[in-house]
């Protein structure tokens, strides 16, 4: 039996199958089966090559594995697992354990899967390295004692004893994995090796399969006429062995005729109507290995022995589209996980019924699959487009089954409405049955809210007398009554009756009598219970009601079955179910009626090891009844957009975004485009396509920002747009053209990720400052440039004010900040510029139109005291908070102390600030924690590590006991900044790699430690981000050598999950934002000098060559300081003049003086610049200032020395900032003021504070031409340094005067020239 299709990715042999189930359970009792047919099997050798095998898929067909090697995104997937399977001896199963079961059958299949990643490895890359260890796998398989798996070698292991010899999933399936390797390698391995492993092949399978075949009466075997999945996958995996592997064209041609008399049963063994009676999943599996054992004795006789031509193929093959609840999303039944069919499935089934073509291709790992596929298929699909042609194959708006009982119900095609139901009856004793008999499963969208628990890992227990002792099989768990404490009963005599019901347009209906599923042995017999089913396609509405009588007075309960969380709704009686889907929250209203008997609600979590627990809902009325009726009725919360609905508003988004951009470009909009979900392409990396037919286009995404990405591709392709922070490129044409080559793509990374920091200074590079339509202009271009995340880092806002109401009453604006108060100012003066009230507003605002576009957005959890969101003096005052040790670190003030969260009450005090965050802005699918970073409870180290791990083990299992769909970002800020390697490895050990994402962003660390050194590569999720910067680093400075020598390592890294942007200053550097949205898609574009040509060409028109030039030529400057990350000539200067007693010992030195001999021609290249259109304008100061930063910077390690050249080089710099508004703090205070008028009416001595500051100081226009450049002409002229300056005025008195015209630029840089050149004079 199979425990999760999950574990079958991407590896021939990773079908890990281990029930304990007896071999007799996989027949139908007494049936008649067909003897061997001699005609059809002489019929069938005629139809046979001389020899056995596929050689179109051997390693000597090398055009098939070099495209697959060279062309497949999958091949460095496979090369890696290859290697991995390398690593140590190859170790035989103990015989001395074969009795416990586990440990034996976990060694065997061990082997197997090595086996297959060796063979699939050498076949791409051939040359003979993987051999060795490929010899050593055969010669254990061969000397095995059996291949069985131990759970089902029943009874008492007599296949392992030798008592009887038979065949089971697990011994056909290695069988296959030996003869593929045989196969595929024929005339790469010794002779004798072969000889032994043939003989295995015999010893384990195809004896005992002829035995069979040859005489069905026999007892071994009894899945060769069986109605299940063991049926077709025995069948397919032995049929593929024996063709690849026995030379005697007549035994092959019996076992393809022995499995010509077996499928029938299987096909049949679903319903009249073609219900898969074992659930989606296992169909996924049986009716795969169908099409596997089809399509390979298709290929073995020429396509003339077709099993596909069975009637009930089609039929069966029928319902893995009309048993969805939507296209993408089919309910879950018994011990299936699955939530869709494979869409491999879909698409090869669609080449042998086209009538289902559709162009929803594959979800995930296709191309991986291709190469794995190649033993099942041959080559025929392999580097061949796999999208299906013909129309779409439509979903009707019912689909219903009468022999499975079973109604699924959909909304109308053209409808906006999400809801979709589906209701099932039968018996309780089908194939990996649960007691469910009346379940039903609602979904919103892609979403399923109430919904059948599904299946539990499977043990001993799961397939023997104790199978429905688990609350997960039995009727517990499910969304069905219970009837006076009475569950469910097993077997086919337990069953449901239909009725009534009723099908139209606007309403379909099910009445189903559930008394049958009961067998009450107490006094109060069952006289009544009925469940009507009811769905209104138009109101958007399912009505659930059951209707119960008694002999005498009983109790009753009925449930609803979630893995989401309840909430309680606006009005008694109501309820919400929420769930994350995305990183978008999914709502699912409901009411409760019990038509005037009291009720209450019972919850509980049931029971599911080493999985997610479901939890059970249960309306319970209060005292036994005689007769009773209760009614849930369920509907789309309106206020609360869910998927389907967004993904309509998304589609108008995309179509206008087209039609805007077509009338920019040619003044007219070309007929023919459409825009659509596509629910089939991988939502988890946002895939896309635009498919081009009869001079038409169709839009389709994955979901809406992944739609937006569509057109935005497009537009850049076949348009040539580029998208850039503070601007479009839109280039005009006479027309578009809507044809060519299809775009399809999907990208390498879950997550695309850029962070925007709480610091503030200047408007340009501090996101603190925008207004809403800064912010509507940031993400329109984090969504043109494919980004789905991004995490506004600027502070609180009204956090406390909302979780705290009664506590935290919001601040006056016009007032200092109280917190702010004893700090000694600087970036710790967080008073106000707009009120706390306002800034939420504009928090909802922005995260509103983010959403609206699809992008996921992380809530903060955990300690969330900072120098940024402080704790206020009213909740500490009020509260008294108790806080952790702190003996040393960044902080102690009490506003910024951590609170002591061993105590329950302050972690669920912390908690209550993500909570308002999340009920009142955000979404709770991504949970973002720094853990308790840059503290230090204690000096002694080993203390504080300890302290720290077990404080973030309590907030990630805190946050996920409220959100336990969530996905945990842990960041890896504080192991970079304080962590030994081995302290995070020992961490990364204790969390679990299915909720926790290590959120990583310093891959271009020149210092302390990074990524490399943690053993996440290929081990554990992790991101790569490049920071770039510190606050006060706000030029060109990204050192492109570390960052592309490391991104080589995630490339094709499996467990490198996203690509981060994650500086503490925003549009700093036009080149480095480029590389990232340049790589962030699928980390290929390392070519710094491609991107800087196409920069060049998007942003400066015909002066493209200069600017790249001058691009190159600043490059290596940039770097030429010792720490890239903060190191600048304003925030040196003003250490210098804050500090005039140790200058002398403060460093500044360059690493590569030579490399700055390049500036004086930098300037000079620049002067003859035209300085005009807003990009080159920006982008020329932007590389002039980064060249003069660095001399600079170089000059002050010798304070007096070099204090004339200095001064001289400075009195242009401060023109060159007075040149451009992004750097006058008198100009960014005019802008605040224009978004919101500022109260605090000392706030511009604030704002000078918060920037120019011993941390974030910089190129502050304001700061050069009143604070450094008269300090450095006193320094020149008296040789003594002067007294620590501190202007006076007010910003608006030192605003920049000089004229922006093109004369004063072009004298500024021919100043700086000069300047420069003097300094190497």
């Amino acid at each position: 039996m199979k425990e999760t299709m999950a574990t079958k990715k991407n590896n021939l042999s990773a079908f890990l199958f281990g029930a304990a189930l007896p071999l007799s359970a996989f027949i139908l009792p007494a049936i008649a089966v067909p003897p061997q047919n001699p005609d059809r099997v002489r019929e069938i050798v005629a139809m046979l090559p001389e020899e056995p095998g596929f050689p179109e898929a051997r390693i000597g067909n090398r055009e098939l594995w070099d495209f697959c090697r060279d062309r497949d995104v999958g091949a460095s997937y496979h090369l890696k697992a290859a290697e991995r399977a390398m690593e140590g001896p190859v170790v035989p199963p103990d015989d001395s354990l074969y009795e416990q079961v586990y440990a034996w059958n976990r060694a065997s299949t061990k082997v197997s899967r090595r086996l297959a990643c060796l063979t699939l490895g050498e076949c791409l890359e051939n040359k003979g390295r993987f051999l060795p260890k490929i010899i050593e796998c055969l010669e254990v398989k061969s000397a095995q004692t059996t291949w069985m798996n131990p759970y089902h070698d029943r009874p008492k292991f007599g296949m392992f004893k030798g008592l009887y010899s038979t065949t089971d999933l697990e011994i056909a399936e290695q069988t296959q994995g030996v003869a593929v390797t045989l196969d595929q390698l024929r005339g790469r391995l010794p002779p004798d090796v072969v000889a032994r492993a043939e003989r295995a092949l015999w010893k384990n399978c195809f004896s005992n399969y002829l035995a069979k075949a040859e005489n069905p009466a026999l007892g071994v075997n009894r899945w060769f006429f069986g109605d299940n999945n063991w049926n077709v996958a025995c069948h397919g995996w032995c049929v593929a062995a024996a063709l690849r592997a026995i030379p005697d064209r007549e035994t092959r041609a019996k076992f393809i005729e022995a499995a010509e008399r077996g499928y029938p049963y299987y096909l049949n063994g679903f319903s009249h109507d073609g219900y898969c009676l074992e659930g989606m999943d296992y169909w996924n599996f049986g009716f795969g290995m169908f099409m596997h054992l089809g399509w390979t004795v298709r290929a073995a006789t020429g396509g003339r022995v077709d099993f596909f031509s069975h009637p009930m193929a089609r039929t069966d093959f029928a319902y893995a589209y009309e048993s969805q609840l939507r296209m993408g999303v089919a309910p879950r039944f018994g011990d299936g996980d699955a939530s869709r069919p494979s869409a491999y499935l879909l698409v090869f089934g669609s080449r042998i019924w086209p009538e289902f073509s559709t162009s929803l291709g594959p979800k995930v790992g296709m191309r991986f699959a291709h190469m794995a596929s190649i033993p099942y298929y041959g080559i025929n699909f392999v580097g061949r487009k796999v999208m299906s042609s013909g129309r779409d194959c439509t979903l009707p708006i019912r689909s219903w089954f009468p022999d499975a009982q079973t109604l699924v119900c959909r909304p109308a095609a053209e409808s906006s409405r999400s809801l979709s139901a589906c209701i099932h009856g039968g018996h309780n004793g089908n194939p990996h049955n649960h007691n469910d008999i009346g379940q039903y499963i609602i979904a919103v969208g892609d979403s399923q809210m109430v919904e059948d628990p599904a299946g539990a890992v499977y043990t001993l227990d799961t397939f023997s007398s104790k199978r429905y002792d688990s609350p997960m099989l039995n009727s517990y768990s499910h969304a069905v009554p219970r009837i006076d404490g009475t569950l469910q009963s097993p077997g086919r005599k337990f069953a449901a009756k239909i009725m009534g019901h009723g099908f139209s347009d606007d309403r379909d209906w099910l009445e189903l009598d559930l008394a049958g599923a009961y067998n009450l042995t107490n006094a109060a017999k069952l006289t009544k219970l009925v469940r009507r089913f009811e769905y209104a396609r138009t109101d958007g509405r399912v009505t659930v009601e059951d209707s119960v009588a008694f002999s005498v007075p009983a109790a009753f309960e009925t449930a609803v079955s979630t893995y989401g969380r309840i909430q309680p709704g606006s009005t008694p009686g109501t309820f919400a179910i929420v769930r994350t889907n995305g990183g978008n929250e999914v709502r699912l209203a409901f009411s409760v009626d019990a038509h005037g008997a009291k009720w209450h609600v019972k919850e509980e979590k049931i029971p599911n090891p080493k999985r997610t627990e479901p939890t059970r809902w249960a309306v319970v009325l209060d005292e036994p009844v005689k007769d009773a009726k209760v009614t849930l009725r369920y509907w789309v919360e309106a206020e609360q957009p869910i998927r389907q609905d967004a993904s309509k508003s998304t589609a108008a988004l995309a179509k206008d975004v087209f039609e805007r951009y077509c009338r920019e470009i040619c003044g007219t909009v070309p007929k023919g485009a459409t825009f659509a979900i596509d629910p089939m392409l991988d939502s988890t990396h946002d895939e896309y396509s635009v498919r081009f037919r009869g001079g038409e286009a169709s839009f389709a995404g994955a979901n809406g920002r992944a739609l937006l990405y569509a057109v935005y591709d497009f537009l850049s392709r076949r348009c040539g747009c580029r998208w850039y922070w503070d601007g479009d490129f839109v280039p005009k044409a006479g027309r578009i053209d809507l044809s060519g080559p299809d775009i399809r793509e999907k990208s390498r990374f879950e997550h695309r990720a850029i962070r925007y920091f709480a610091h503030r200074g200047l408007t340009r590079f501090q996101a603190e400052h925008w207004g809403l339509e800064d912010w509507k202009r940031e993400i329109d271009w984090c969504v043109k440039n494919r980004i789905n995340t991004f995490m506004l880092r600027i502070g609180q806002d009204d956090l406390f004010q909302k979780a705290f109401p009664d506590v935290c009453p919001y601040p006056d604006p016009s007032k200092p900040s109280p917190e702010s108060k004893g700090l000694g100012g600087g970036y710790n003066d967080r008073s106000l510029f707009w009120p706390l009230e306002f800034r939420g507003e504009l928090r909802k605002q922005v995260l509103a139109y983010a959403f609206e576009r699809g992008l996921m957005a992380p809530e903060d959890f955990g300690t969330m005291s900072h120098w940024y969101s402080r704790t206020p003096h009213t909740f500490i005052d009020k509260m008294k908070p108790a806080f952790l040790p702190q003996q040393g670190g960044y902080y102690g003030h009490p506003t910024d102390r951590v609170w002591d969260i061993r105590e329950r009450r302050w972690l669920d005090a912390y908690w209550k600030l993500t909570q308002a965050a999340i009920d009142n802005y955000g979404k709770s699918g991504l949970l973002h924690t720094i853990g308790i970073a840059e503290r230090h409870c204690y000096t002694n180290r080993a203390d504080n590590l300890r302290m720290k791990v077990d404080m973030l083990n309590l907030m990630v299992s805190n946050a996920l006991s409220h959100y336990p769909e969530s996905k945990i970002l842990l960041a890896g800020w504080d192991f970079y900044n304080g962590w030994r390697p081995n302290e995070v490895q020992s961490l990364l050990a204790t969390l679990d790699p299915r909720k926790v994402l290590l959120w990583d962003y310093e891959a271009d660390a020149h210092d302390k430690t990074n990524f490399t050194e943690w053993g996440v590569v290929g081990k554990f999720p992790y991101t790569f981000g490049i920071f770039l910067t510190l606050a006060q680093g706000l030029d060109v400075r990204a050192d492109y050598a570390r960052i592309v020598s490391r991104q080589k390592l995630v490339k094709d890294d499996p467990m490198c999950r996203g690509y981060l942007f994650w500086p503490e200053s925003s549009h700093t550097d036009q080149l480095a934002i480029n590389y990232f949205v340049a790589n962030c898609w699928n980390a290929d574009r390392p070519d710094v000098d491609a991107i800087v040509d196409d920069l060049s060409r998007g942003r400066y028109g015909d002066q493209a060559a200069a600017f790249a030039k001058i691009w190159r030529q600043v490059i290596p400057v940039s770097t030429n300081c010792c720490d890239t990350w903060r190191d600048n000539c304003g925030r040196a200067s003003l250490r210098l003049c804050w500090n005039p007693k140790t200058m002398e010992g403060l460093s500044f030195r360059s690493v590569s003086p030579d490399t700055l001999k390049t500036v004086p021609g930098i300037f000079r290249a620049l002067a003859e610049i035209r300085w005009e259109g807003a990009f080159a304008r920006r982008d020329a100061i932007d590389l002039a200032r980064t060249a003069a930063d660095r001399l600079l910077l170089s000059l002050m390690g010798e304070p007096k020395r070099n204090a004339p050249k200095v001064a001289r080089l400075m009195r242009p710099f401060a023109d060159l900032l007075a040149l451009h508004t992004d750097y006058s703090l008198a100009e960014s205070y005019d802008r605040l003021n224009a978004v919101k008028e500022i109260a605090y009416p000392d706030f511009d001595r604030t704002l000078w504070g918060n920037a120019v500051n011993g941390y974030c100081a910089s190129h502050h226009y304001e700061a050069f031409a009143h604070v450094h450049l008269p300090w450095w002409d006193a320094l020149a002229q008296t040789g003594a340094a002067p007294a620590r300056p501190m202007p006076m005025r007010r910003l608006a008195e030192m605003r920049p005067t000089l004229p922006r015209t093109a004369e004063n630029y072009r004298r500024t840089l021919l100043d700086l020239a000069a300047a420069a050149e003097e300094v190497f004079q």
